[in-house]
């Protein structure tokens, strides 16, 4: 299992914020002089025009330029701690051995599979059921029927909870891309002035887009338990496929975002650590349903489990697998 090409990285996702720093020092930069504004105002001082500056293009006529370069030094520094703060936030979602250590699971129950298949196979679960067909007399068959059923019930309860067991492997994979290509729209959509409302309803309409949510502060979190529907992934053939490379490339991000452009500083740095918290309560709303989907799919081998209960089983061959 390999997540589709173009699956942003954490490194990628950084460089985009890296790449947005002198948006976001100039962000700062304005708010201070606004502030500063307004205090010389409250002082009967008025500011009638802009000098370009050295260590910032454009300042007013009065602030100076020792003051100027100061700014300039603490805009450099609150935009790092900004960008350190977001990727603190982000980046247990980029972990390296998350995609490593799902194809070792993928694997390991398609590999369950493989060998409970084989069993229905089995030379020797063969010649069990042949030495039971030789049972001639009318007594037996109760027993014939109590000895060989409850073996074949085992196998493929077994080889369908493999089956089951590598769909939420794929599930999880699913989420964990959403998350990486939400994560890489962040910072567009933030420092690009937000994504208007009718651009996201466009893009929501999208074939293949996913579903978003609204919340009172006007951030649209990604619906991320819109998952795949579990019976597609469980029931289709190459869960991979059509987990990962099917589901997730036609899918379009679309964070709703307010008009950022006029925006302070510190409520932009709260919008986007609100976006942040609402994509992830998104992934985590998406792995509760879509483990409920599957346990709903589960109902047929959860009632030949107990079924399987109420049947003797010390004497039946291949009776180990409940264990």
């Amino acid at each position: 299992m390999a997540f589709p090409a173009g699956t942003p990285t954490l490194e990628q996702v950084n460089g985009l914020w890296e790449r947005a720093k002198n948006q976001i020092e100039v962000r700062y930069i304005l708010e201070a002089f606004n502030m500063w504004i307004a205090d010389q105002a409250k002082q009967g001082r008025a500011v009638d025009r802009w000098v370009e500056g050295i260590a910032i293009a454009r300042i007013p006529a009065n602030y100076g330029e020792a003051n100027a370069a100061r700014l300039k030094e603490q805009a450099k520094q609150a935009a790092t701690k900004t960008i350190d703060a977001f990727e603190a936030r982000y980046s247990p979602y980029f972990d390296k051995g998350q995609e490593a250590a799902l194809g070792e699971l993928y694997s390991k129950y398609t590999g369950y599979r493989g060998t409970l298949d084989q069993l229905h196979e089995s030379r020797d679960i063969k010649w069990a059921k042949h030495y039971t067909d030789d049972w001639r007399e009318k007594a037996a068959e109760p027993f014939r029927k109590e000895f060989m059923e409850p073996l074949e019930g085992a196998i493929t309860r077994h080889r369908d909870i493999a089956k089951y067991l590598a769909g939420a492997v794929s599930l999880e994979a699913w989420g964990q891309v959403a998350i990486r290509k939400s994560f890489a729209e962040l910072p567009l959509a933030a420092c690009g002035g937000g994504v208007t409302k009718e651009r996201a309803e466009e893009l929501k309409k999208t074939k293949g887009a996913l579903e978003t949510t609204s919340d009172a502060s006007g951030i649209v979190g990604l619906g991320l338990f819109a998952f795949p529907a579990a019976g597609l992934i469980v029931g289709g053939i190459g869960v991979v496929a059509s987990a990962l490379a099917d589901s997730i490339e036609p899918v379009v991000i679309s964070l709703e975002l307010p008009d950022t452009t006029s925006m302070s500083y510190t409520a932009w740095v709260k919008l986007v650590h609100d976006a942040i918290t609402s994509l992830t309560d998104g992934l985590d709303k998406g792995r509760d349903g879509a483990a409920k989907d599957l346990r709903s799919e589960m109902i047929g081998a959860i009632k030949d489990l107990e079924n399987w209960e109420t049947l003797p089983r010390h004497f039946v061959p291949g009776g180990e697998l409940l264990d």
